[in-house]
């Protein structure tokens, strides 16, 4: 691949984005650790969208109407992305781009399948095990957009909203099915027992956020299974999420292991974190992950007895190493 000479000091930089909220913060993050002004396409899918054939460089048919005309020129110096169904969009992009004779760098998050060549940069997790190339740099999970500051802001905004609740606090962070993975109640009521045992034997308490994907019987189950103070706060209801502010908050974490932006995100927070990783619930490139932020001492798995003392650093911070990289092959 031939070596790309940035034409401006401050590029021109589109984030897209789509419906997968844990593509969307990986995206974003790599582009706010980039550091320099940028624009979101939030696109969404027709019907047709889950045929590859239709939602890639020659055709976005996949997309609807309203976010094929977010797509037209003048055409951006550099394209973020993450997922298979945008890097076929950003394909299209750089075609277009190209017709017109202008040169558009590709920063790709997750393997895009498809076109591999046509990226600058592709980075992707290494419990995917993607073949080594000059333009894939292998990463521990996934870039976030947790930084310091960030979670120090949401944590002042809430507070005087969590202080009633005794300390240790235990932000448990939920997520739900995945593909053909199903979180059912049972786990989830598994799940709420283990993380009550585990506040309950440091006289803590539980801060809970569920996801779009936790379902309303598993959430219910779930916290049918807490027996000591909680804050909960369900996707489905109106007003701020406390994600981050939990994040900031908490003494520890506990994550739902079927999502790597999750795991990540609360690794990148420096606090102990336990991951519920049930083997029907869990890909094998995921348990894999789990076994690498182990290895590195940033998480175990939520165990009957785990241990509380241990795995209280923070994680890498994976969108500011993809950023330097970008600049890098910028330069």
């Amino acid at each position: 691949m031939e070596p790309l000479v940035m034409m401006k000091q401050t590029p021109r930089v589109w984030v897209l984005t789509d419906p997968v909220v844990g593509h969307a913060s990986q995206s974003l993050g790599v582009a706010e650790a980039l550091d320099v002004p940028f624009e979101t396409r939030a696109l969404s899918y027709s019907p047709l969208g889950v045929l590859p054939g239709l939602l890639g460089p020659r055709l976005l048919c996949g997309l609807d109407a309203a976010s094929r005309a977010k797509l037209t020129p003048p055409w951006p110096d550099i394209v973020i992305a993450t997922g298979r169904r945008l890097g076929g969009v950003a394909r299209w992009i750089k075609r277009r781009a190209a017709d017109d004779g202008q040169r558009v760098f590709l920063a790709q998050m997750m393997d895009p399948q498809r076109g591999r060549a046509e990226f600058d940069l592709i980075a992707a997790p290494a419990h995917d095990r993607l073949a080594p190339q000059p333009n894939v740099l292998a990463t521990l999970g996934a870039p976030t957009r947790v930084t310091p500051e960030r979670l120090a802001g949401a944590a002042d905004a809430w507070r005087a909203r969590l202080v009633h609740l005794p300390s240790p606090r235990i932000a448990l962070l939920v997520g739900g099915s995945a593909g053909r993975r199903s979180f059912t109640p049972q786990q989830a009521a598994e799940l709420g027992r283990r993380a009550s045992a585990l506040a309950q034997a440091h006289g803590g308490s539980l801060m809970v956020t569920t996801s779009r994907r936790t379902d309303d019987a598993a959430a219910a189950a779930l916290l049918a299974a807490i027996t000591l103070p909680v804050y909960a706060h369900r996707w489905s209801q109106a007003g701020e999420n406390p994600y981050y502010a939990f994040l900031g908050l908490c003494d520890a974490a506990i994550v739902t292991g079927e999502s790597v932006s999750m795991a990540s995100e609360a690794a990148a927070a420096g606090k102990p974190l336990f991951i519920y990783a049930p083997p029907a619930l869990i890909k094998p490139a995921f348990a894999r992950f789990h076994a690498a932020l182990h290895a590195q001492g940033l998480a175990q798995l939520l165990s009957d007895n785990p241990d509380f003392t241990t795995n209280a650093k923070p994680g890498p911070r994976t969108a500011m190493i993809i950023a330097e990289a970008i600049r890098a092959r910028l330069k």
